[in-house]
Protein backbone atom coordinates (compact mmCIF):
# COMPACT_ATOMS: atom_id res chain seq x y z
CA UNK A 1 0.00 0.00 0.00
CA UNK A 2 3.37 2.38 1.08
CA UNK A 3 4.45 1.94 -2.39
CA UNK A 4 0.91 2.44 -4.75
CA UNK A 5 0.48 5.72 -2.13
CA UNK A 6 3.91 7.12 -2.84
CA UNK A 7 3.42 5.99 -6.95
CA UNK A 8 0.57 8.45 -6.77
CA UNK A 9 2.53 11.08 -4.60
CA UNK A 10 4.92 11.25 -7.74
CA UNK A 11 2.44 11.01 -10.28
CA UNK A 12 0.44 14.06 -9.06
CA UNK A 13 4.20 16.14 -7.72
CA UNK A 14 5.56 15.48 -11.26
CA UNK A 15 2.24 17.06 -12.95
CA UNK A 16 1.96 19.69 -10.85
CA UNK A 17 5.68 20.92 -10.70
CA UNK A 18 6.94 19.12 -14.04
CA UNK A 19 4.52 18.84 -17.32
CA UNK A 20 7.28 17.82 -19.41
CA UNK A 21 7.99 14.94 -17.12
CA UNK A 22 6.80 11.65 -18.14
CA UNK A 23 4.44 11.28 -14.56
CA UNK A 24 3.52 7.71 -14.68
CA UNK A 25 6.42 6.29 -16.14
CA UNK A 26 8.37 7.57 -13.30
CA UNK A 27 6.33 6.82 -11.19
CA UNK A 28 6.41 2.47 -12.16
CA UNK A 29 10.16 2.99 -12.28
CA UNK A 30 10.68 4.36 -8.70
CA UNK A 31 8.19 1.84 -7.39
CA UNK A 32 9.74 -1.38 -9.14
CA UNK A 33 13.13 0.56 -7.77
CA UNK A 34 12.25 0.83 -4.53
CA UNK A 35 10.21 -3.04 -4.81
CA UNK A 36 14.13 -4.58 -5.73
CA UNK A 37 16.19 -1.88 -3.03
CA UNK A 38 13.66 -3.19 0.12
CA UNK A 39 13.32 -7.00 -1.06
CA UNK A 40 9.45 -6.38 -1.18
CA UNK A 41 9.40 -8.75 -4.04
CA UNK A 42 10.21 -11.47 -1.43
CA UNK A 43 6.43 -10.74 -0.08
CA UNK A 44 5.10 -11.24 -3.69
CA UNK A 45 4.71 -7.72 -4.17
CA UNK A 46 5.40 -6.98 -7.91
CA UNK A 47 5.25 -3.86 -9.84
CA UNK A 48 4.95 -4.63 -13.35
CA UNK A 49 4.73 -8.45 -14.01
CA UNK A 50 4.74 -10.54 -16.73
CA UNK A 51 4.44 -8.72 -20.49
CA UNK A 52 2.47 -11.73 -22.32
CA UNK A 53 2.81 -9.94 -26.01
CA UNK A 54 6.11 -8.83 -25.30
CA UNK A 55 7.29 -4.49 -25.55
CA UNK A 56 5.69 -2.52 -28.52
CA UNK A 57 7.12 -3.42 -32.01
CA UNK A 58 9.31 -0.53 -32.94
CA UNK A 59 8.95 0.57 -36.94
CA UNK A 60 11.57 -0.89 -39.48
CA UNK A 61 14.38 1.84 -39.77
CA UNK A 62 18.06 1.82 -40.89
CA UNK A 63 19.30 -0.12 -38.40
CA UNK A 64 17.04 -3.21 -38.60
CA UNK A 65 15.27 -2.60 -42.61
CA UNK A 66 17.96 -5.77 -43.73
CA UNK A 67 16.31 -7.95 -40.49
CA UNK A 68 12.63 -6.81 -41.49
CA UNK A 69 13.06 -7.28 -45.27
CA UNK A 70 14.38 -10.79 -44.04
CA UNK A 71 11.76 -11.92 -41.97
CA UNK A 72 8.90 -10.98 -44.92
CA UNK A 73 10.93 -13.25 -47.74
CA UNK A 74 11.06 -15.73 -45.51
CA UNK A 75 7.31 -15.30 -44.94
CA UNK A 76 6.85 -14.71 -48.57
CA UNK A 77 8.15 -18.40 -49.47
CA UNK A 78 6.47 -22.19 -50.10
CA UNK A 79 3.30 -20.68 -52.53
CA UNK A 80 2.35 -17.46 -50.08
CA UNK A 81 0.57 -15.25 -52.56
CA UNK A 82 0.36 -12.43 -50.40
CA UNK A 83 2.14 -11.15 -46.99
CA UNK A 84 -0.31 -8.88 -44.82
CA UNK A 85 2.09 -6.62 -42.74
CA UNK A 86 0.67 -5.25 -39.57
CA UNK A 87 1.54 -1.33 -39.23
CA UNK A 88 -0.99 -0.04 -36.94
CA UNK A 89 2.06 0.05 -33.80
CA UNK A 90 4.17 1.40 -36.35
CA UNK A 91 4.82 5.04 -35.91
CA UNK A 92 7.41 6.19 -37.55
CA UNK A 93 9.94 4.46 -40.61
CA UNK A 94 12.53 6.41 -41.97
CA UNK A 95 14.06 6.83 -45.47
CA UNK A 96 16.30 3.54 -46.00
CA UNK A 97 13.37 1.39 -44.59
CA UNK A 98 11.01 2.84 -46.76
CA UNK A 99 13.23 2.26 -49.58
CA UNK A 100 13.75 -1.31 -48.00
CA UNK A 101 9.88 -2.12 -48.67
CA UNK A 102 9.16 -0.07 -51.62
CA UNK A 103 11.67 -2.11 -53.47
CA UNK A 104 10.81 -5.38 -51.95
CA UNK A 105 6.81 -5.08 -52.53
CA UNK A 106 8.33 -4.86 -56.27
CA UNK A 107 10.59 -7.86 -55.92
CA UNK A 108 7.87 -9.78 -54.56
CA UNK A 109 5.13 -8.84 -57.04
CA UNK A 110 7.70 -9.80 -60.03
CA UNK A 111 7.43 -13.10 -57.89
CA UNK A 112 3.67 -13.55 -57.73
CA UNK A 113 3.33 -12.03 -54.20
CA UNK A 114 1.77 -9.08 -53.24
CA UNK A 115 2.87 -7.26 -49.99
CA UNK A 116 0.57 -5.14 -48.63
CA UNK A 117 0.44 -3.07 -45.45
CA UNK A 118 -2.68 -2.80 -43.03
CA UNK A 119 -3.43 0.00 -40.30
CA UNK A 120 -3.75 4.03 -39.90
CA UNK A 121 -0.07 4.77 -41.49
CA UNK A 122 -0.70 8.31 -42.61
CA UNK A 123 3.15 8.99 -41.73
CA UNK A 124 4.19 5.88 -43.06
CA UNK A 125 2.36 6.03 -45.91
CA UNK A 126 3.34 9.51 -46.74
CA UNK A 127 7.03 8.54 -46.72
CA UNK A 128 6.77 5.57 -48.85
CA UNK A 129 4.92 7.62 -51.88
CA UNK A 130 7.93 9.81 -51.13
CA UNK A 131 10.75 7.10 -52.06
CA UNK A 132 8.51 5.20 -54.21
CA UNK A 133 10.46 4.50 -57.01
CA UNK A 134 8.57 3.53 -60.80
CA UNK A 135 6.72 0.85 -59.23
CA UNK A 136 5.08 2.92 -56.86
CA UNK A 137 4.84 2.05 -53.07
CA UNK A 138 3.59 -1.38 -51.50
CA UNK A 139 -0.70 -1.63 -51.38
CA UNK A 140 -2.06 -0.23 -48.23
CA UNK A 141 -5.50 -0.97 -46.19
CA UNK A 142 -7.15 0.45 -42.74
CA UNK A 143 -7.52 -2.87 -41.05
CA UNK A 144 -5.79 -5.92 -41.17
CA UNK A 145 -9.12 -7.55 -41.84
CA UNK A 146 -9.46 -5.22 -45.01
CA UNK A 147 -6.04 -6.50 -46.53
CA UNK A 148 -6.51 -10.09 -45.83
CA UNK A 149 -9.73 -9.60 -47.15
CA UNK A 150 -8.02 -7.98 -50.49
CA UNK A 151 -5.21 -10.61 -50.39
CA UNK A 152 -8.29 -13.26 -50.72
CA UNK A 153 -9.79 -12.04 -53.20
CA UNK A 154 -7.20 -11.06 -55.73
CA UNK A 155 -3.96 -13.25 -54.22
CA UNK A 156 -0.70 -12.65 -56.29
CA UNK A 157 -2.21 -9.58 -58.24
CA UNK A 158 -1.72 -6.03 -57.51
CA UNK A 159 -3.95 -2.66 -59.02
CA UNK A 160 -2.38 0.68 -58.51
CA UNK A 161 0.81 0.26 -56.10
CA UNK A 162 0.27 2.81 -52.87
CA UNK A 163 -3.39 2.63 -53.10
CA UNK A 164 -6.04 1.10 -50.67
CA UNK A 165 -8.02 -1.33 -53.09
CA UNK A 166 -11.63 -0.90 -51.08
CA UNK A 167 -11.84 2.50 -50.37
CA UNK A 168 -12.26 5.77 -52.85
CA UNK A 169 -8.66 7.70 -52.47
Amino acid sequence: MVVGLGSLAVVLVLRRFARVVPAPLVAVLAAIVAVHVFGLHKHGVEIVGPIGGGLPAFGPFFANADHVQAAIQDAAKDGIQAVVLDCETMPSIDVTAARMLTQLAADLQRHGVRLVLAGEIGQVRDMLAAVGGPDGSPEYHRTVPEAVASARDRPGTAGQPGQARDRPT
